[in-house]
């Protein structure tokens, strides 16, 4: 087991819905840890490095034209100092679809979060998405899952 602890996370979108959807997510370990790690980069201990991609996959009713006050507040949300924004420009694309070829990624949005994570020199992808990205490390970016606070050990094994 690594005893490695992030500096600065890649967040896959599941993060990012576990934490909206708090004590009422389908998994509450995971809301929890997703807090952690939320409230870790509020408290300035690192940044958190995260494809623009995340802001279309959080939608919250697909065929909804109207703007609620939840989309203003996730908006609001989504422009906090600590988060490192990549864009999916046409060198990230190409990253990943070279990412996607080399280590078997069959969903393109997984391997579009690896290559943001490179490309922002994140240090761990945090993802519960083991199907098409089981934990391990690509290039020199290690995906982990389950996620994991700041302040306890990053695994990469997956039987741990």
């Amino acid at each position: 087991m690594a005893t490695e602890r992030y500096q600065r996370p890649c967040l896959d979108t599941n993060v990012f819905i576990d934490f909206l959807h708090g004590a009422s997510a389908s998994t509450p370990r995971r809301a929890g840890i997703a807090r952690e790690i939320f409230d870790g980069a509020e408290q300035g201990l690192y940044k958190i490095v995260a494809s623009t991609m995340v802001v279309a996959e959080l939608i919250r009713d697909p065929g909804t034209i109207q703007v609620t006050g939840q989309d203003l507040r996730l908006d609001a949300f989504l422009l906090q100092p600590f988060f490192v924004w990549v864009d999916v420009d046409l060198a990230v694309a190409r990253l990943a679809r070279s990412l996607a070829g080399q280590h078997s990624i069959r969903n393109p949005r997984d391997a579009v979060h690896l290559a943001s994570g490179i490309r922002g020199e994140a240090d761990c992808l945090l993802t519960a998405d083991r199907r098409d990205m089981p934990p391990g490390v690509y290039e020199q970016l290690r995906v982990a899952e389950p996620y994991f606070p700041y302040d306890r050990p990053l695994s990469l094994d997956p039987g741990e």
